[in-house]
């Protein structure tokens, strides 16, 4: 394995893990978008009693294809089509993790994990930056941007689409991904020299 991607690949993950840090810790942007519920305790045992296991779930929920175990027929299906879009469009509409007995906050195991990630984000660009034929630091530079931004808008943009996460959290996200990475790029574009 080539020693500059290994090199670069743990510096600019680590640029990046530092950067993530601040925008999330210090910087007040992430808090003003981040919303707390008005009752948690009274939201948090309805959600416990309406929920068997930890995963993602939608309200209302989308299950066209059976109801109790029996297949739908295809006017049942379109019946229980047209009132999901009165419930959504009357509200709420949710769609959220839970973990319904709680999680260990493992601070330092999720720091750890999210540092390991960016760290395998960083082989990859390093490795994509040494295939492609780019001269100018510059244009590295702005290539590992850019490719951390189209990864963004693979991953953020159908919760935006989708589940409609809001334009701001979603383009806070982007931005993020973008400074981030053009930073990291700075330190991937100078140890990847060509």
């Amino acid at each position: 394995m080539n020693k500059r991607i290994i090199v670069s690949s743990v510096i600019a993950g680590l640029i990046v893990f530092i950067w993530t840090n601040i925008s999330f810790m210090l910087l007040p942007f992430h808090q003003m978008i981040l919303f707390s519920f008005k009752d948690e305790g009274t939201l948090g045992a309805v959600l416990k009693a309406n929920v068997d296991h930890p995963g993602v779930y939608v309200l209302p929920s989308p299950n066209f294809g059976s109801k109790d175990g029996q297949k739908r027929t295809k006017e049942e299906k379109k019946a229980a089509w047209l009132e999901s879009q009165e419930k959504i469009r009357r509200g709420p509409f949710v769609f959220v993790s839970i973990h319904p007995n709680g999680k260990e906050p493992f601070m330092a195991k999720t720091m750890l994990y999210a540092f390991l990630m960016n760290v395998l984000a960083a082989y990859i660009f390093s490795w994509l930056l040494m295939k492609a034929n780019l001269v100018n630091y510059w244009e590295q530079v702005n290539f590992v941007a850019l490719a951390a931004l189209a990864g963004g808008v693979i991953s953020h943009l159908p919760n935006l689409i989708w589940w409609g996460f809001p334009t701001n959290y979603t383009l806070l996200a982007l931005i993020d991904l973008i400074i981030g990475w053009f930073l990291g790029g700075m330190v991937i574009a100078k140890v990847i020299k060509k």
